[in-house]
């Protein structure tokens, strides 16, 4: 073998090395990617996730009685009202404190009991304060096909929709009234736990 023949095999051998470890390298990587597909879900947005991760954690503290509650209800004994109808209410905020002494929201609940008909909603809260989960029961057949609703939100936008256990696109259209109603009604809570603090301080 001439030294010219010899370079030539040498480069060769190089190439086929090198375009061996190419592909073991590209497979690797769709190996990966499959791997990561199906641990995320499609149409499960990852802030969604994050937000179930949150719901968890904040209902732990929650079960061991580590935050604050303040409680506030109306016709707290359920009495008949004037027309024999039973309405009843109940609001709860869940919280805990930060920094200089700042309070800092994390859960608000609302049961409300109207006609006979009980209504419960859960709104959670970012570590900023930024409403991030609805979560709304109810047994009402007459006007709801769901008996639970669930809004993820994400820089005040809704970025997962759930009625009962199925995904509904979080551009429907169809929801858009309901969903901002209750994100509207979740920072109205939020604004009025800020306030009680500010009366119960002054």
């Amino acid at each position: 073998m001439t030294f010219g023949n010899f370079f030539a095999y040498k480069f060769y051998m190089k190439s086929i090395i090198y375009l061996f470890a190419l592909f073991c390298a590209v497979l690797f990587c769709i190996f990966q990617n499959k791997i990561f597909a199906q641990e995320r879900p499609k149409r499960f947005p990852s802030a969604t996730r994050n937000i179930e991760d949150l719901y968890r954690y904040v209902h732990e503290k929650m079960k061991h009685n580590q935050y604050y509650v303040n409680e506030w209800s109306f016709n707290h004994f359920k009495q008949d009202w004037w027309d024999k109808s039973q309405n009843y209410g109940v609001e709860a905020y869940h919280y805990s404190f930060v920094g200089e002494n700042e309070p800092v929201l994390r859960v608000a609940t609302l049961q409300i009991l109207k006609e006979k008909m009980l209504y419960q909603y859960e709104f959670l809260y970012t570590q900023e304060g930024h409403l991030c989960l609805v979560i709304e029961k109810q047994k009402d057949t007459t006007k709801f096909p769901y008996r639970e609703l669930k809004v993820f939100f994400d820089k005040r936008k809704c970025v997962n929709l759930f009625l009962d256990k199925d995904i509904i696109p979080h551009n429907n259209t169809g929801y858009n009234d309901k969903i901002g109603a209750l994100q509207e009604l979740g920072e109205d809570y939020y604004q009025k736990f800020q306030r009680q603090v500010e009366d119960i301080r002054n």
